[in-house]
């Protein structure tokens, strides 16, 4: 990574449409606002003005400067679930200016998922949400989490209270889970495929042989 001056990291089902500005910047940036034109244009006929949000998912710009202190992305969340919050508290952990640009994109269409704060349900129907959720509220601390729900904070403008900004980890730093130990210094993978063309480089990797 040190032969790049930024990285992008973009999920696979959102699709640029229009304002969607890949080109370097010198801070952290969400490229998204708009997860449909339909979106866009409500937005616009509203006169909206935007607000800021969780950041870390969709389609995020990084510096390999930042990528590199931040220790990139915690390897300990698999499956859907809040990977991309546990990003955003590594960047109010270091303070870091976060951007947001107004990029319009699609959403393709996928499985809808149960996104319920209840145990029970989460046990249920989206274990793995359930147990990404118990991850994450190890290392940042929890809202609520007791016998019959589990709560992280909400992304949403009103929600976003003083506690849900609270950058303060609730692990030591010789915690094996503590940012400054789960990320790139703790990432193991194995290279399968190599694809070296005039415009691009791409790399199949395997994870889950990490021999």
């Amino acid at each position: 990574m040190n032969n790049h001056d930024y990285f992008c990291f973009h999920d696979v089902d959102m699709v640029p449409v229009s304002g969607c500005d890949y080109s370097y910047t010198a801070y952290p940036t969400r490229l998204w606002s708009f997860l449909s034109p339909k979106d866009a244009k409500k937005f616009e006929k509203k006169r909206g003005v935007l607000k800021p949000v969780s950041f870390g998912g969709g389609v995020v710009l990084f510096t390999a400067d930042d990528f590199k202190l931040l220790n990139g992305y915690s390897n300990n969340y698999w499956g859907w679930g809040p990977g991309d919050r546990d990003m955003f508290k590594r960047c109010l952990l270091h303070n870091l200016k976060l951007v947001q640009y107004r990029g319009i994109y699609n959403s393709l269409p996928h499985k809808t998922v149960i996104c319920s704060q209840n145990k029970k349900t989460l046990k249920s129907e989206n274990p793995t949400l359930l147990k990404n959720r118990e991850y994450f509220g190890s290392v940042w601390g929890f809202v609520r989490n007791d016998d019959t729900h589990i709560s992280i904070g909400r992304v949403g403008m009103k929600y976003l209270t003083e506690g849900f900004l609270n950058p303060d980890v609730v692990i030591g730093e010789n915690d094996g889970r503590h940012p400054k130990n789960d990320g790139l210094n703790n990432l193991k993978y194995r290279i399968v495929k190599h694809t070296n063309k005039k415009d691009y480089e791409a790399f199949s990797v395997d994870l889950t042989n990490k021999e």
